[in-house]
């Protein structure tokens, strides 16, 4: 799930900063402090709060890499609203139902941070594991939809470039076929991202702030 989508600005690269363990677990963090109705804590001290970036907050089975929840922004925000990502990761994504304090202790948290956008020269013009991409087309109608998938999506659930593209043409909600009128007319942006994965056992005996 997206909450914003690049214009035609994406092409202009976002510049790479490393995701960290860190990151992970302030987002950890910030979930318990929402479900407890408690106060949020700090951005870590060595996250810059006012570099924008496009980000992703990614709550996942820890045992299998289930998808539990994710939430993003595919145009730079402040990393101050990291934390805001990550509540809404955890109880907003409306494909599933919101995340329990207890069923915490069975995640893993993912930050991505992309960089890199541009424009692919055609519409399977993107390396499966090393980029993401963003579709953007238009019905008949004219309608416009649009979606994405991370790098690691494609190459994870053993995508071919033909079928990560049907996948994301379902996901954005088009109901017909994506034949090669389709993709003809499919705008397709590529990007790279840093990522750190933090499960919450690894965030209980490292990173937990004391009570």
């Amino acid at each position: 799930a997206m909450t914003a989508m690049p214009g035609a600005e994406g092409g202009s690269g976002y510049v790479e900063i490393p995701a960290t363990p860190e990151m992970c677990a302030y987002c950890f963090e910030v979930v318990i402090a929402h479900l407890q109705g408690s106060p949020a804590p700090p951005l870590p001290a060595n996250v810059n709060p006012a570099a924008n970036h496009p980000l992703f907050v990614t709550f996942s089975h820890s045992p299998d890499d289930a998808l539990r929840g994710c939430i993003g922004s595919l145009r730079a925000v402040p990393m101050s609203r990291a934390g805001e990502y990550a509540v809404m990761a955890a109880v907003k994504d409306q494909r599933f139902s919101p995340i329990r304090l207890d069923e915490l202790p069975g995640l893993t948290c993912s930050v991505s941070i992309l960089h890199d956008y541009e424009t692919a020269p055609s519409a399977t013009d993107w390396v499966i594991g090393e980029h993401g991409i963003i579709i953007n087309f238009r019905s008949d109608r004219g309608d416009r939809y649009n979606a994405t998938y991370l790098p690691e999506v494609a190459l994870e659930h053993e995508m071919t470039h033909q079928s990560a593209l049907q996948s994301l043409v379902k996901k954005a909600g088009y109901r017909g076929a994506m034949d090669a009128k389709l993709l003809s007319q499919m705008e397709v942006t590529r990007y790279k991202s840093t990522k750190a994965k933090l499960t919450y056992t690894e965030y209980f005996q490292k990173y937990r702030t004391a009570a």
